[in-house]
């Protein structure tokens, strides 16, 4: 093992993270390209040196030459973290997607948001929303950002924002869009804001035989466009 990997392997343990798997799902990067760089197999380029080394809390000089301080390893406040989230792609409610039509191996664009610093050892990621279905938050064109909800260890609550996946026809289409969690006369609802009435609540527990919902996230953040100022004279 080289020096390299074993000084990435400190830093990655010092900020926290058990194993490289937390690690790889906490950069944003696929499992087998962070495993390469922590076993030695890949060479680790500068600019992905420094993205690790915001994450890990350290400097970019240090995982690659060992010429700094070692001291440094777990110095460096978690707020710089600004190396983005994966854009993971969009939400858009009454859009069904055949699954075979689903892009397999997507290298995801990353969009320079910081991490939210209250989901340490969560998967977080971006969406782009398009539509009407949620525009009284988010409206087209928006930005949000999710911590995975199985990652997180939170349960289902009344008032949370989540990212919905609903499957149809056996699992063979797929829906993405995102509804706020609400109790009305003891049930649970999924339920948009929506200046559009045909996006209406669903109920959660009546869905149909046909129709599964899948939680994958909940959204921490966001960004919403603003309207394009008018031209002078």
């Amino acid at each position: 093992m080289s020096d390299i990997s074993e000084r990435l392997i400190e830093a990655r343990k010092k900020a926290g993270y058990e194993t490289a798997a937390d690690a790889a799902r906490a950069l944003g990067v696929k499992p087998p390209t962070y495993y390469a760089h922590e076993n030695g197999t890949s060479g680790l380029r500068q600019t992905v040196a420094e993205q690790y080394a915001r994450k890990f809390k350290t400097t970019a000089e240090w995982l690659l030459f060992g010429n700094a301080d070692p001291n440094m390893v777990g110095a460096i406040p978690y707020e710089i973290d600004v190396a983005g989230l994966p854009l993971l792609g969009i939400v858009q409610a009454g859009h069904w997607l055949e699954v075979a039509d689903l892009p397999e191996g997507t290298s995801y664009p990353m969009v320079p948001v910081v991490r939210d610093p209250r989901y340490p050892h969560a998967k977080q990621y971006a969406l782009q929303v398009v539509g009407d279905s949620i525009d009284q938050d988010y409206p087209d064109g928006s930005i949000v950002t999710c911590v995975d909800f199985a990652d997180s260890g939170y349960a289902l609550a009344e008032g949370m924002l989540l990212h919905v996946e609903r499957h149809r026809a056996g699992g063979q289409l797929v829906e993405n869009t995102l509804k706020w969690t609400e109790r009305r006369k003891g049930a649970m609802y999924l339920v948009p804001h929506s200046s559009n009435p045909k996006h209406q609540p669903i109920p959660l527990l009546s869905l149909g035989s046909d129709t599964e919902v899948v939680a994958k996230g909940f959204v921490v953040g966001g960004w919403a466009p603003r309207p394009t100022p008018p031209k002078a004279g």
